[in-house]
């Protein structure tokens, strides 16, 4: 039986969170995600309890989800919460 997984990758890039610009394009064999990137300075911040690092722009990355079956975007709803296969 097939177990599904989520494998964290570090691509040295996050998406920006104050745009919502991310573009998935996927065939039958094929998927491919473009976001505006950004990535951590070497200057660290702390603002109350967030600390973390600033972000610059690091251009558009563009990544392949190699063996990629199905794709979902968003939160599921508070009724769908309990139901995730990876919770």
């Amino acid at each position: 039986m097939l177990s599904e997984s989520l494998v964290e990758i570090d691509l040295g890039v996050t998406p920006e969170a104050a745009v919502s610009g991310a573009m998935l394009l996927q065939s039958e064999e094929r998927a491919y995600l473009m976001f505006n990137a950004m990535r951590n300075t070497n200057r660290p911040f702390s603002h109350g309890e967030f600390t973390g690092f600033y972000k610059e722009a690091a251009g558009t990355a563009v990544v392949e989800l190699v063996g990629c079956a199905i794709t979902k975007f968003g939160y599921p709803n508070d009724e769908g919460w309990s139901m995730r296969p990876l919770t």
